[in-house]
């Protein structure tokens, strides 16, 4: 064998292969013959080197809507009912002043509070629209209640002693300031809260109710 016709039979046998698809393309731009990806029985076939397709990127993800302004179309409220062991006409038109902040991990001695509203207590002792309806913002409520006529009443209030002379009971009054304030958290402003205050000479509670629509 000459050895020219022995290097040829050394040279490794190489046959181009390209997907199906993309075939025609190859050849026409190389002018080089293409065939199918061979079977796997062939030893010289190896898929490593058979183009695959490139799946596409994904779209890329919609952006989010706008939040909806707070309080907007909110359909919380705040309303309030006070109920006096001294007696209605102690809290009768008593004045609640409502003020808003909207950091709700802010404290009474934070800077921007803003007053929103003063309402009065009804004969009955409650307020349905301290916060009425649609007002309702995210955030903290500030409620100052003028209990002067609770201060009042208390004072009115004497003990009888063995010998038929009165001693007074609250020389002083009220046990706490005449105004005072309650913070109201909210975090929803759909919600709906309604403060139940009992006060009396040496109390005041509250808690939240249900009020009557």
């Amino acid at each position: 064998m000459s050895g020219f016709a022995f290097l040829r039979a050394l040279r490794p046998r190489v046959r181009l292969c390209a997907a199906p698809h993309a075939a025609a393309a190859a050849a026409a731009l190389a002018g080089v013959s293409f065939c199918a990806a061979p079977p796997s029985r062939d030893p010289n076939f190896d898929s490593r080197f058979v183009p695959q397709a490139i799946a596409p990127s994904p779209p890329a993800a919609a952006p989010a809507a706008p939040a909806t302004a707070v309080g907007a179309s909110s359909r919380g409220e705040i309303s309030t009912h006070v109920i006096s062991k001294l007696g209605k006409e102690s809290v009768d038109g008593a004045a609640v002043r409502v003020s808003f902040h909207s950091d709700l991990h802010a404290s009474v001695h934070s800077a921007g509070w803003v007053l929103v509203g003063e309402r009065h207590l009804s004969a009955n002792g409650g307020v349905d629209d301290l916060v009425p309806v649609g007002a309702l913002q995210r955030g903290l409520y500030l409620l100052e209640f003028d209990f002067g006529g609770v201060d009042a009443a208390a004072r009115q209030l004497f003990r009888k002693t063995g010998d038929g002379k009165y001693v007074s009971l609250n020389p002083t009054g009220f046990f706490l300031a005449p105004q005072c304030a309650v913070t109201v958290k909210v975090e929803d402003a759909n919600s709906l809260n309604h403060l139940v205050l009992s006060v009396g000479d040496k109390e005041l509670t509250v808690r939240p109710g249900v009020r009557a629509h």
